[in-house]
């Protein structure tokens, strides 16, 4: 841990200090004012003089005198319990024993107003330091591969960590961050990551933002930064790849490996080209950057899974079916009772039905929907064993039309169920904005009689949802409070889908309204292939 620090120098760097006065800390610039004998003195923060003024009033911009700094104005006699001025700032550059390694300090900074204002000093307090040795990239030993280390402070002093993780997303989370685009230029200069690309990832906030974090919503300023680089400089020391992923536009498969996303396997982290990396032959490279998008880790993970299937299928058929790797799509699969082969076909021609898009917005819409038909040509004892019955031309339409021959009966017991979960899941789920409300299905006579005017198939899972197995909540428009609108199924803590009449896909309004409430509602889970769900 010593041999760590030893990388660092002592002070803090002149040209941070300039960094935090000037950037980070620009808005903490305030003129105390007070009256004597009907005389107003006032006294800068920036440039620590007293002047004669007059006129100023609490809380008013005004310009000093003596420096020219733009000030907020501070009546003496008001209340500062509040008054402290903080930042995360993540200052980069060399180890003092090797000019090829680059180090990285998280500082929270802050000035604390709530004394005497006059002897107000800017603290500097590290959190966390961070050591990145790049490999070297001409070596074809594993020398070529770097590393990385960090070290953390906690309670108790100094402690190694086992991966790298970024202070702004754990205890410095709620303050704004800054990063120097010219700091970072310089820190790296000279050395392998200077050609890493990082420059691509220097975002900030245009203007006052808002960031969610789980179920906490913190305040960005202007000019902040959106990430501290340590995770992706990590990634970058470590794997020389990052290069040529970044150069081709696939930053977002270096993101997922630095925030510990998962990628299934669809790169090779040790290759030593581009097509040893993504795992595909010249010709296979070729198209898939004709496709002019990102190419995901899912749509990858698809072409993968069908190539070891010996489906001969390109990238546009692999998009659409992104789903099929997955567990639920394999297992309804295995409900439907047909081969992958039977089903890749099928599912491509649903898709590819004029208005589908409309109706279907994934595979697993599809997949589900094609589970649901079967389930009801069960309880109609039609003979699923028939083409036509299995395979039906129009799948929505003939799912519509066994819907509306499956009678569901309302049952005393099941509505009982439903009625005695309602008031816990009322409170856990019940969320509104100003033009929607959500909440959970009061009684059995209420989830068939929205399958009846939805015209879809939300009775079939009124036993699952008296179970506990799933929830089934509805949508409403505040001006039709009792008129069926959209329907929403949660399982796992996830909005599994929702859907609006005849099955029809969200619109762009009901989509942010559901996005909201799963934010404000639902609990965080880790991160997994989410297309095809409706938020």
């Amino acid at each position: 841990m010593n041999n760590i620090h030893k990388h660092f120098a002592d002070k803090v760097p002149v040209d941070l200090r300039d960094y935090v006065d000037n950037v980070a800390l620009l808005s903490s610039r305030y003129m105390f004012v007070e009256s004597t004998m009907r005389i107003q003195y006032g006294y800068c923060t920036h440039c620590k003089q007293k002047m004669r003024t007059q006129g100023l009033r609490h809380g008013q911009n005004v310009q000093c005198e003596k420096c020219k700094s733009s000030c907020v104005v501070k009546a003496t006699g008001r209340g500062r319990k509040m008054l402290i001025d903080e930042a995360c700032v993540v200052w980069y550059g060399k180890s003092r024993l090797d000019a090829s390694i680059i180090t990285a300090i998280t500082f929270y900074v802050y000035r604390d107003y709530r004394g005497d204002y006059r002897t107000v000093e800017t603290k500097y307090e590290p959190y966390a330091k961070y050591i990145f040795r790049p490999g070297n990239i001409t070596s074809l030993d594993d020398d070529r591969f770097g590393s990385s280390e960090m070290l953390r402070r906690y309670c108790t002093g100094w402690g190694e960590t086992s991966s790298i993780i970024s202070e702004h997303d754990n205890h410095l989370q709620r303050l704004s961050l800054y990063l120097s685009y010219r700091n970072v230029n310089e820190a790296v200069s000279g050395t392998p990551l200077q050609y890493s690309s990082w420059e691509d990832l220097h975002d900030q906030y245009d203007e006052e933002n808002h960031e969610y974090r789980g179920l906490t919503t913190y305040k960005r300023a202007a000019g902040s930064n959106t990430s501290d680089l340590v995770r992706f400089f990590d990634v970058a020391a470590r794997y020389p790849c990052t290069e040529y992923l970044m150069k081709a536009g696939f930053e977002k498969l270096v993101l997922r490996k630095a925030y510990g996303n998962p990628l299934y396997n669809v790169i090779n982290w040790k290759g030593k080209s581009l097509l040893e990396v993504m795992r595909l032959s010249k010709t296979e490279f070729r198209s898939l950057m004709d496709r002019n998008d990102k190419a995901s880790p899912f749509l990858l993970r698809s072409y993968h899974f069908f190539k070891r299937k010996g489906a001969s299928l390109n990238f546009e058929e692999c998009r659409q079916l992104v789903s099929f790797p997955e567990k639920e799509a394999k297992q309804l699969i295995y409900r439907i009772n047909v081969s992958v082969s039977d089903a890749v076909r099928y599912v491509l021609k649903q898709l590819r039905r004029p208005g589908s898009n409309k109706i279907y917005t994934s595979d697993l819409y599809v997949l589900r929907d094609w589970a649901d038909y079967l389930n009801d040509c069960q309880k109609l004892e039609m003979n699923i064993k028939s083409n036509a019955v299995k395979f039906p031309n129009d799948l929505h339409k003939a799912h519509q039309k066994t819907m509306k021959k499956v009678k569901y009966k309302e049952d005393k017991e099941l509505s009982n169920k439903i009625e005695a979960l309602y008031p816990n899941l009322m409170e856990t789920f019940s969320f509104e904005s100003d033009e929607f409300i959500v909440r959970p299905i009061q009684n059995a006579a209420e989830i068939f009689a929205e399958a009846k005017i939805l015209s879809h198939c939300v009775g079939g899972y009124a036993q699952k949802h008296a179970d506990g197995k799933t929830t089934i909540l509805v949508v409403r428009r505040r001006e039709e409070l009792d008129k069926p609108f959209y329907t929403v199924e949660i399982a796992d803590q996830t909005v599994r889908q929702c859907r609006g009449y005849k099955n029809c896909a969200m619109t762009d309004d009901v989509n942010k309204f559901i996005a909201e409430f799963a934010k404000a509602k639902l609990k965080k889970q880790p991160a997994k292939n989410m297309r095809g769900v409706a938020v």
